[in-house]
């Protein structure tokens, strides 16, 4: 009797049940698979149907069986794992070395799918001998499966978990190590991807084909059977093993490579594999996960991460080049082989589903020819998206032409795409969002966005000087603060922090305008970042100013303090030297002087000390952006000012605040 016909014997076996089987046929199906081909497991779960029929009567089949597995996790799975485990006199009692036992279940456990034995051979390394070797000893709860594609499994997937988690493997007689084990299966998958160039020429001879068709029926398997099982395994899980493992020199090495010389590559394999639409996530969180790492030199192989990201995008607007074929033309140096693969139409039409901006130029009509505003690097445009009975106020950045160039158009060109397709992705309640893009307003495209009515942070303190209250201010600086830290988390740096690119809408705070300084600097050379362009430079971080400058956070945390000062005094920073004098500020920044302070009665001892903790002298001497905001939110909620000696007490909250 296998699986299936016992769980069906046991439903229709059971009067209190018979009904609810009668009218939810597939529930046996989605029990039969979450079985797993374990019969303790299928018994369990048909047992804790049958006990708490009632209370699951709500849950849809898949919600259902979930639940019933969580139950018998905790329960008689637990028992039976434990009891099909030898115990450590009996391990000891095995001909085997603890050391291979450890390595072959520390593997068994780490892999995102089950392997045959001649693919895990080649992606862990480890001796075919010595893995039949321990299932020979443990079959109780490791085996290899029948049939044509034979792999080596567990005895359920739920062993794993149960297999690391200490507080239920109490016996730990074999011991995991999921994080080296994660770091061994990312160096080797990687260096299958860096070193595949022998079985990539061999399944180039199919892709050499240039018809339509070679996405379609027979020829399609062919090229699939091409890429070897454990290259296909590479292919999908190498950032999952990247991401769990510890981080090792050996593993960046090898990531740094992929990303440099083998990652288009990938992806044409996974457009073979029907995995195309995969890409892009593991690329964003490959990004976020480098960044994080705080590595030397990090920012220009997050500049690799987002060149392919962008190769990405632009295969999808092209209906006959492969992304290896087009990328080629304009670099070589981020793969080495010679493919010429089309992107197939479902592939194609997801990806400019997940990817490509909204062209809304039919849409956008201009409200007069003059710019009405704009920060450091991009003038602002007041229009109208105006379809149909739909006409509303939108604002239109266009990036001044003037930065580069004529040589580097192109270029420039990829740089504000980057941007544009890391905007779009955004979603926070304190960043600009993105609407799409549209032409005729420059040479390159143009980004659209909502009008924010408030105009930005300067203009509106300025014009809300009288009645804004102290609770108000509070609440602006909590939302740039807000903005920064989502930014940062998705590794991305402002760069350009001021007032005018803080926009408000009904109170509320938006971050705009964030990385343009970055790639736009790499056009100019390091005397922009000295530029005094549009009074940027009282914003900005000293360390800027020096040789060899490099936007970090640190210098985004440094920028909000200069925020703060102006929200909490209403001044500018060093508000004691006019624009005429711009060079000033640069010196002042340049022998390590931090603006001074207003004389404000609003601007309290607790505030001031709070903006000279985020104008830190060194960049290690500031805290992150998620300290900046803790210790903001633990002044804010202590208005009264009693650390400040007793200043604020005077003032009231729900009062309109005079300054002085």
């Amino acid at each position: 009797m296998d699986i299936e016909q016992y769980l069906d014997s046991r439903l229709k076996g059971s009067a209190r049940i018979h009904a609810f089987y009668a009218t939810n046929p597939n529930i046996l199906s989605v029990l039969v698979e979450h079985a797993e081909g374990n019969f303790a497991c299928a018994d369990a779960m048909a047992t804790n149907l049958v006990a708490n029929l009632e209370s699951w009567k709500t849950l849809n089949l898949n919600q259902l069986a979930n639940r019933l597995m969580k139950n018998v996790f905790t329960s008689q799975l637990d028992y039976l794992y434990t009891s099909a485990l030898p115990s450590e006199e009996e391990i000891d009692q095995l001909a085997l070395d603890k050391e291979d036992i450890a390595e072959v279940f520390s593997t068994l456990t780490v892999l995102r799918e089950p392997l045959s034995l001649q693919s895990i051979e080649s992606i862990s390394n480890i001796p075919a001998e010595q893995v039949i070797e321990v299932i020979e000893n443990f079959q109780s709860v490791v085996w290899i499966s029948e049939g044509q594609n034979s792999v080596i499994r567990f005895i359920h997937s739920s062993f794993s978990d149960f297999l690391v988690d200490k507080s239920r493997y109490l016996a730990s007689t074999i011991p995991t190590n999921v994080p080296e084990y994660n770091n061994r299966l990312a160096v080797s998958c990687l260096q299958l991807l860096n070193g595949s160039s022998i079985r990539h020429e061999k399944i180039c001879q199919f892709l050499g084909c240039s018809t339509p068709s070679l996405h379609s029926g027979v020829q399609h398997d062919r090229v699939k059977k091409g890429i070897p099982p454990p290259l296909r395994y590479a292919c999908l899980h190498w950032f999952a093993h990247l991401s769990s493992g510890n981080v090792t020199e050996t593993a960046i090495e090898q990531f740094e490579r992929f990303l440099s010389t083998r990652s288009l590559v990938w992806l044409e394999y996974l457009e073979v594999l029907g995995k195309l639409d995969i890409a892009a996530e593991i690329l964003l969180n490959a990004r976020i996960w480098y960044e994080k790492q705080a590595l030397k030199d990090e920012y220009s192989t997050l500049d690799l991460i987002e060149e392919v990201l962008i190769e990405l995008e632009e295969s999808q607007k092209v209906e006959t080049t492969s992304i290896y074929q087009r990328s080629n033309q304009s670099r070589t140096s981020l793969a080495s082989s010679h493919c010429n693969t089309h992107i197939s139409r479902g592939s194609r039409r997801m990806a400019r589903r997940d990817f490509t901006p909204a062209d809304l130029s039919s849409y956008i009509h201009r409200d007069q020819s003059m710019c009405v505003g704009g920060g450091s690097h991009a003038d602002v445009y007041k229009g109208f998206y105006i379809n149909g009975s739909i006409n509303t106020e939108v604002a239109i950045k266009v990036v001044r032409s003037h930065f580069c160039i004529d040589e580097r158009k192109q270029e420039v060109n990829k740089r504000i795409r980057r941007e544009i397709w890391f905007w779009q992705r955004l979603n926070h309640p304190n960043i600009l969002p993105f609407l799409g893009v549209t032409s005729g307003f420059g040479i390159y495209l143009s980004m659209v966005c909502p009008w924010m009515k408030d105009g930005n942070l300067g203009e509106y303190l300025t014009n809300t000087e009288i009645t804004l209250t102290l609770k108000r201010r509070q609440k602006l600086l909590e939302d740039v603060v807000a903005g920064i830290q989502y930014l940062h988390s998705q590794a991305i740096i402002h760069g350009d922090l001021n007032s005018a690119n803080i926009l408000i809408h009904e109170d509320k705070a938006c971050l705009s305008d964030f990385g343009l300084s970055c790639f736009i600097s790499r056009f100019n050379g390091p005397s922009f970042m000295r530029s005094t362009v549009g009074g940027a430079a009282r914003w900005t971080a000293p360390e800027l100013y020096f040789e060899h400058p490099k936007i970090t956070k640190a210098c985004d945390v440094y920028s909000f303090g200069c925020v703060a000062l102006h929200v909490f005094s209403g001044e500018i920073p060093f508000c004691n030297i006019t624009s005429a004098y711009e060079v000033r500020v640069l010196m002042e920044l340049m022998q390590g002087r931090h603006p001074p302070r207003p004389i404000k009665h609003i601007l309290t001892d607790v505030y001031w000390d709070f903006i000279l903790f985020c104008w830190g002298t060194c960049m290690e001497d500031r805290p992150d952006i998620a300290e900046a905001n803790t210790r903001l939110l633990k002044i804010n909620n202590d208005p009264s000012g009693r650390q400040s000696g007793g200043v604020i007490n005077q003032l009231r909250e729900d009062e309109a605040l005079q300054f002085q």
